[in-house]
């Protein structure tokens, strides 16, 4: 009587339009779970450290090492954390989030 409709009958369009919505979700489950760990635990390294230990391999350079600790952000001084956005983002106190003046 009811008849299943095979995936013959669908457009192409529909199939494209499906396939690219699963990879988008895909895409945002992985980053889910690569970002949401690093809200509790700190990050082993960052771009800035393996920049310095490529570059310090790549010019041989003798006894270069690193040592950090990481500290609570109540620990860093305002005027560092300010410092920080201001050079990411230098209108960051005077929007809501995204500076749209500065994308046009």
């Amino acid at each position: 009587m009811f008849r299943k409709k095979s995936n013959k009958n669908r457009p192409l369009l529909k199939k494209i339009t499906f396939r690219l919505l699963k990879y988008v979700a895909v895409f945002f489950i992985l980053s889910l779970l690569l970002v949401l760990p690093l809200r509790w635990i700190n990050p082993p390294t960052s771009a800035f450290m393996i920049r310095y230990r490529v570059s310090a391999w790549y010019h041989e350079v003798k006894g270069a090492a690193l040592h950090f600790d990481w500290v609570k952000w109540e620990q860093i001084s305002p005027n560092a954390s300010l410092a920080v956005l201001a050079s990411e983002d230098q209108k960051f106190l005077d929007h809501n989030g995204f500076d749209y003046e500065s994308h046009q």
